[in-house]
């Protein structure tokens, strides 16, 4: 057993029947929409040319031998009710994070969903096979626009991470931390902008579980209005757990590495406001700093936006994000490593196929659902999530 401290958390889970997921819920809801050929229709029919196997495919097996796939048998993976595969993505990638589940077991059993996910992590650590029927029933009708459609790991992840939040907020107050990172004067400016967005943001109060995922961004433009020569101060504060990452500065004709992508999405931008003063709209450049900055970075590639849908982005093995934090950062480390990759194969957010890649003890894996295997080729056409660790 690798991890014993998890095993209570399984025995418990095993017995409960969740009885507060609502009297409406259809036990056979998952298994009614379990499309055999779900899988197989998407690789044979809209993306004959992705030179990857079919999972449904009896002859699975041959085809890895044939192409070297180095598939593992001692890798658990996760069972596809027909439209779960960001749900499997998102929690081997979660489970290939330490500082996660280091975490995690400070909170011991909580609620119901910080119950269902150790027993989850126990059993991908321990067994062969995990079937998510029970966790994946109660997110679904604890979030119903998950239910029954398809989604991303990434956003999965964020959506996991605030119901957390909320269940550890009523059950264990005192390991809530404070939310205040940044601390400008409140007197000021800045200082009343940014306490209103602490207190307008329903994120907060902020657990510490949630906290290392969590950043916070301030925009900031200083420039002097071209009508009534006054000048303009605009400050502005944004919160993220995952960092959208936008492709359309880019040519998707050229393979780019995804740290001079990272580098241009924080460049100073133009962007247009009406003055405040005398109303007339104006230009002004404005310049994006990290003011919180988590252990754990997760970007998302805005793939489906313009025509950058295919744009060769390759992950680079480490990131340093110094020239993206503000002076209050300075004595943060800021160094980064790549732990994990989401891989979506699709035309919209809404249809395809999601696997991901991740390192466990320094080696590079791959999960497709059920299957896990080494990993031996890199999908940088189709990643759609980029996940970093604190060195």
């Amino acid at each position: 057993m690798s991890n014993p401290s998890y095993n209570f958390h399984y025995n418990n889970c095993q017995s409960n029947n969740f009885n507060d997921r609502g009297n409406s819920y259809n036990r056979n809801t998952f298994h009614q929409s379990n499309n055999s050929s779900y899988i197989h229709n998407i690789y044979n029919n809209d993306y004959k040319n992705l030179d990857y196997p079919n999972i449904n495919n009896p002859i699975i097996n041959d085809y890895m031998i044939k192409y070297n796939y180095g598939f593992e048998k001692d890798l658990c993976g996760i069972k596809n009710y027909g439209n779960n595969c960001y749900f499997n993505s998102g929690l081997q990638i979660l489970v290939s994070c330490e500082r996660f589940l280091e975490e995690l077991k400070k909170y011991y059993i909580c609620g119901p969903l910080t119950k269902l996910l150790s027993a989850a992590i126990y059993i991908l650590q321990n067994e062969k096979k995990y079937d998510p029927y029970e966790f994946l029933s109660y997110f679904s009708t604890k979030n119903t626009e998950f239910f029954g459609v398809q989604s991303c790991s990434q956003n999965f992840i964020r959506t996991l991470l605030k119901n957390l939040n909320d269940e550890l907020n009523t059950t264990n107050n005192n390991l809530i931390v404070a939310a205040e990172y940044y601390r400008p004067p409140i007197d000021t400016e800045e200082g009343l902008k940014y306490y209103n967005f602490i207190k307008s943001n329903n994120i907060y109060p902020e657990s510490s579980l949630l906290s290392i995922f969590s950043g916070i961004t301030k925009s900031h433009s200083l420039n002097n209005c071209d009508f009534c020569k006054k000048d303009i101060n605009n400050i502005s504060f944004s919160y993220f757990i995952d960092q959208n990452i936008y492709l359309d500065e880019i040519n998707s004709k050229s393979k780019w590495r995804f740290s001079d992508v990272l580098r241009k999405n924080f460049e100073k931008t133009n962007i247009t406001m009406n003055c405040p003063y005398c109303h007339q709209e104006i230009n002004l450049s404005e310049e994006t700093k990290i003011i919180k900055l988590p252990e754990i970075l997760i970007f998302t590639l805005e793939r489906y936006q313009g025509e950058n849908n295919d744009a060769e982005i390759e992950p680079d093995d480490s990131i340093e994000m110094k020239n993206y934090v503000d002076n209050c950062l300075i004595n943060t480390r800021t160094s980064y490593e790549l732990f994990a990759i989401n891989i979506r194969f699709g035309k919209t957010k809404n249809s395809g196929h999601e696997i991901c890649q991740v390192k466990r003890k320094g080696k590079w894996l791959e999960f497709n659902d059920e299957f896990g295997y080494a990993k031996v080729k890199d999908y940088n056409r189709n990643s759609y999530g980029l996940f970093y660790k604190r060195k």
